[in-house]
């Protein structure tokens, strides 16, 4: 356990050191960016990417593959640590740190959510199968940040490796953290700012009542987010300096999206778009220097457009439908859709989008049109105008038929919601409300003097987050949920037993398995041979809950006939659990009864299997818990 918890915070620290050297010749022999801005994070992985390709590419065996990148980063640490053992901690910043390290803890404390039937649980499935797959080409090239996640975490076992699990998941939620700070740091330099707008990062940055920290902590979409984040920083710059070098240093990091997940390159492409449109729009300007600006960002956004055009007539295959070339001269199209863009943008409380943007989301939204409205006539901060440009272009962009046709082409319309993770509303909130605050005290609005703004403004916040940890509705926040943990009988961890049991005796180990779809899953993530458990939500819930619960054997006698004889020689576990999700029941994402075992067997079928005719009951490995094999 230990020395995968050293070799997972090598790679993590490698990738980091990467990322540093990459920037720092960068900045000195390529251009005259300043450093601060480019990325922390993504250049790293961009490499271990480009060395996971050619790698895959000799067909490389995954054991030697995993060696080899843990060398790799150890040698990589050590050669860093000599070469600026003077220089390692210039920049230290003792708050920055503490408040980091607390954050570590805090999330160390609660552990990984990883209750089924979750998508967390797909993720570690999807993880395990990487770690079994025998060489590299076996795993898709879509599936590198899984592997990236199997190089910091190692074999993934609830019974002796969990701890690891652990600290792979309060690693990587604290780096989100950081970031964000980072992020709200470098537009507003403003500490205060900064940690508020992590903290709010915290309690509202999700969908439904889950957290996007713990949610999808192992999910391949979390280092693309990561990248998505610092693509963003580096086009903040360049809307502040007007130097459009810093193009050059965003493509890698699309790069890292692109090869993770597709949806952050979509974020992305909707602010390059949009955000530069209104941030012109916003800040106008008579000086020449300023409408060249402006005539260069018009330019680059239609050529972002015209991409989008080239995209579709050329690769309509990886679109949910082709996009007619004329559909802008055809408005017919446009009115024919316009009832399934109703349906698609229901902003009603209960619809995604109110779970997902949260009340603060709705300030912050509320905010920005204010300070919009304002801003047409005088020009504002640079600071201020671009958070309001950043926060309004993917609401303008769900507001018009137009760009959600072309979306809705290039996505399920289910998940046009995700538009909105894009948009920094936790960073928005505290930005514009600190902004207003001193609007309205220099107007002598309200009776504070200058220096008791910082009092109202945490005050404000505090009052925020405190309303997060309200649990009835997604809309007042995830804090509930992420502070919460799921109980044992829940995510797996009551089998760690099994697992151990079924690890240690030789003569069933590499027997095949049929059990209920929960115990199925958390098998398959520890690779016991199991019939059903590949795909949990299409067999296991199917076919494993029908082959136990029906009448036994008279219905779907063929069936289990079929299974029964697939099964000669091997073995059914019976888990019998009484338990409910509370995370399914608030959530409503998935039946509270899924995690229900006891009734997805029949007594029939119990007396049946008991009766020592067909099945022998072999093994009991927890009494208490009522878990069988047969």
């Amino acid at each position: 356990m230990y020395t995968n918890i050293f070799v997972g915070i090598n790679i993590f620290l490698s990738i980091v050191l990467i990322s540093s050297t990459v920037n720092y010749l960068v900045a000195r022999f390529l251009s005259k960016c300043e450093l601060i801005f480019l990325p922390k994070f993504s250049y790293g992985a961009l490499i271990y990417f480009l060395l996971f390709f050619v790698l895959r590419a000799k067909h490389m065996e995954v054991a030697v593959a995993i060696t080899f990148f843990k060398y790799f980063s150890i040698t990589l640490n050590f050669l860093y640590i000599i070469v600026s053992r003077k220089n390692l901690f210039k920049n230290f910043n003792l708050l920055l740190f503490s408040v980091t390290i607390s954050i570590f803890i805090f999330f160390l404390s609660i552990g990984p959510f990883h209750e089924y039937p979750a998508d967390p649980v797909q993720h570690l499935l999807t993880i395990s199968k990487c770690f079994a797959a025998k060489t590299l080409d076996e795993i898709q090239i879509s599936h590198f940040n899984y592997f990236l996640s199997l190089l910091m975490i190692g074999k993934i076992d609830f019974v002796s490796n969990y701890f690891c699990l652990k600290i792979y998941s309060a690693l990587v939620q604290t780096c989100l953290f950081y970031l964000f700070y980072r992020f709200t740091f470098l537009l507003t330099k403003n500490i205060h700012l900064s940690f508020a707008g992590a903290l709010l990062s915290l309690c509202y940055f999700g969908t439904n009542v889950f957290s996007f920290y713990q949610y999808y902590t192992f999910a391949k979409s979390f280092f693309a987010y990561f990248a998505y984040i610092e693509c963003m920083i580096i086009f903040v710059e360049l809307l502040r300096s007007k130097k459009f070098s810093y193009l050059l240093y965003m493509f890698p990091v699309l790069l890292v999206c692109l090869v993770g997940h597709l949806q952050e390159v979509l974020f992305i492409y909707v602010q390059l778009i949009f955000a530069p449109i209104l941030y012109v729009f916003l800040s106008k300007n008579d000086s020449r220097d300023e409408k060249n600006f402006t005539y260069k960002i018009l330019i680059f956004g239609l050529l972002n457009i015209s991409l989008i055009f080239v995209m579709f007539r050329f690769f309509p295959q990886k679109f949910n439908g082709n996009l007619d070339m004329n559909f802008l001269f055809q408005l017919n199209k446009i009115f024919h859709f316009l009832p399934s863009y109703i349906a698609v943008t229901k902003f009603s409380f209960s619809s995604v989008f109110f779970k997902t943007v949260g009340i603060f989301g709705v300030l912050a939204i509320l905010l920005a049109i204010i300070f919009f409205i304002f801003s047409i006539k005088k020009q504002r901060d640079s600071t201020y105008t671009i958070i309001t440009a950043i926060s309004l272009a993917p609401i303008i962009v769900l507001s018009c038929p137009l760009t959600v046709y072309v979306l809705c082409k290039m996505m399920s319309s289910y998940l046009l919601y995700r538009l909105l993770y894009g948009s920094f509303y936790w960073i928005a909130f505290p930005v514009l409300l600190f902004y207003f605050l001193n609007k309205i005290t220099d107007q002598k609005i309200l009776l504070f003097k200058k220096g008791s703004i910082l009092s109202l403004f945490w005050a404000i916040i505090i009052i925020t987050i405190a309303v997060s940890f309200y649990p009835s509705h997604p809309f007042w926040g995830k804090t509930y949920a992420l502070i919460h943990k799921s109980q044992k009988e829940n995510n797996g961890l009551v089998l760690t037993e099994l697992i151990r049991f079924i690890n240690s005796n030789p003569e069933i180990k590499n027997k095949k398995f049929l059990s209920d779809g929960y115990t199925e899953v958390y098998l398959s993530i520890h690779r016991v041979d199991v019939v059903m458990g590949e795909r949990y939500y299409e067999h296991s819930l199917i076919m494993s809950d029908v082959f136990f619960k029906e009448t036994f054997p008279t219905k779907n006698a063929i069936k289990i006939k079929k299974h029964a004889e697939h099964l000669k020689g091997n073995a059914i576990i019976v888990n019998r659990q009484h338990s409910k999700s509370e995370f399914g029941e608030i959530s409503g994402h998935w039946r509270e009864s899924d995690t229900n075992t006891a009734s997805k067997y029949s007594d029939h079928f119990m007396s049946y299997i008991g009766n020592g005719k067909n099945f022998k009951k072999k093994f009991v490995v927890d009494n208490n818990r009522s878990i069988y094999i047969y």
